[in-house]
């Protein structure tokens, strides 16, 4: 079998025992690093062939980083770098895809908030806002073309294409070496069989045609030192995908060797055909990140604010844009985060979500420690927040305001919850007892 074979049986196997395993403890983690490293190395494998297909790549990449965000493994550094070395891998690949430079901005920041306080730290989130304004800078652009200058400037990507250049100036000076070798074999054993030639023509026509015969093994020898080069290993090292001639003739695979989704045409040698390049979308996502990125640097970032703002634009239902930009405004400015808070649109309150009921919670709560009982936007958010998480929820407020003799705001709140209207008599019975009329 090939070792693609029996990488493939080992997650076939490691999938089904995981389903049917019902504990959580030392076999199921082990089970579980089984998967991932049997992934992560046909990743490689799929990766160092001599004809690299790059839609195929891309999904595996796709597919084991969500399987690392959703592992039960408690994570580690062998975890952190094997995410990392996935997202770079599917950037080496396509240098130019925005949800690709996204994802491996996600793993830098996600290695930088895992690690302790070291000097990798720094270039980590550095080089994550780089992956994120990448991403955005090839928004509404080809996935294929020259990579961003944001791609360009980190160290990673710098020293794979020095260690490319090399492995390519190497190549290229061996396969000379071995050319010159076969050559001279070839000439030495023609010279000594090769009568003597009565005129120069006859000669020059011999002399062409032990030239020919030399160099076909020549090419053959070289052909051959290109599929030579191992794989690294699986589940430790550094993939990097390797560039194909484009002169250069496919070999046909065979078996488990040969890749899945490849066209017939590269099998049997044909010029496969082109497919028109795809153009990168706009994402909200993009910006979230970077904002994300830049206020792990500075809290106080304008420009982190600035995204965040853009965010909002783009994408009014996302909760998260709302909840991080007021937790950096709360520092400085708690009053202007509930205005950010109040720009959430309101949703019907029978169709409110704990979601929703958060950033209603979170205005209820700066306007009544700063005792600003008069505002607007109390009265409907205590009933927002009431419906959903229920009267227990807001009593302590109900007894501050009640001190305060709020007793308008009050009825009002509770006729809300209750979707009832103030003048019913129930609510008048109850509002009478409370001394409120």
């Amino acid at each position: 079998m090939s070792p693609e074979q029996v990488l493939h049986f080992a997650v076939d196997l490691a999938s089904r025992s995981l389903c049917k395993y019902p504990y959580r403890g030392t076999v199921s983690q082990d089970l579980e690093w089984i998967l991932l490293e049997a992934h992560f190395t046909l990743l490689e494998l799929l990766a160092h062939q001599q004809l690299v297909n790059e839609d195929l790549v891309t999904k595996r990449c796709q597919s084991l980083s969500a399987l690392l965000k959703n592992t039960n493994l408690q994570i580690n550094e062998e975890i952190l770098e094997m995410q990392r070395t996935v997202c770079q891998l599917r950037v080496e690949t396509t240098p130019c895809n925005s949800n690709a430079l996204y994802m491996l901005g996600l793993a830098q920041m996600f290695e930088y908030d895992n690690e302790p306080e070291t000097g990798k730290t720094k270039y980590l989130i550095e080089d994550a806002c780089l992956s994120f304004r990448a991403s955005i800078s090839m928004e509404n652009k080809p996935v294929v073309g020259t990579p961003p200058l944001e791609l360009t400037k980190q160290k990673w990507w710098r020293d794979w294409k020095m260690d490319e250049s090399l492995k390519a100036q190497q190549q290229q000076q061996q396969q000379q070496q071995q050319q010159q070798q076969q050559q001279q074999t070839g000439q030495k054993g023609a010279a000594p069989s090769a009568p003597a030639p009565p005129r120069g023509g006859a000669a020059r026509g011999r002399a062409t045609a032990t030239k020919g015969s030399a160099g076909a093994p020549s090419a053959k020898g070289a052909n051959a030192f290109r599929g030579s080069a191992p794989p690294g290993k699986g589940g430790r090292g550094r993939a990097a995908a390797k560039a194909t001639s484009p002169n250069k003739p496919p070999e046909k695979a065979t078996g488990k060797e040969a890749t899945p989704g490849t066209s017939t045409a590269l099998s049997t040698g044909a010029k496969p055909a082109v497919s028109a390049p795809t153009t990168n979308r706009v994402s909200f996502a993009y910006r979230l990140g970077l904002a994300r990125a830049l206020s792990r640097i500075d809290e106080s970032s304008v420009e982190a604010q600035n995204y965040y703002n853009e965010v909002i634009k783009m994408a009014p239902e996302v909760h998260d844009a709302y909840i991080e930009l007021a937790s950096l405004l709360l520092k400085t400015n708690p009053l202007l985060a509930v205005d950010v808070y109040s720009k959430f649109p309101v949703k019907p309150l029978k169709s409110q979500t704990f979601d929703d009921a958060f950033i209603s919670g979170e205005i209820v709560r700066l306007l009544m420690k700063h005792e600003k009982y008069d505002d607007k936007r109390l009265g409907p958010n205590l009933i927002a927040y009431g419906r959903v998480m229920g009267l227990a929820a807001i009593d302590s407020y109900i007894i501050v305001l009640d001190r305060k003799m709020k007793t308008e705001l009050l009825m009002k709140v509770y006729a809300g919850i209750h979707d009832k209207s103030i003048e019913d008599t129930e609510l008048k019975a109850f509002f009478t007892f409370k001394h409120w009329i």
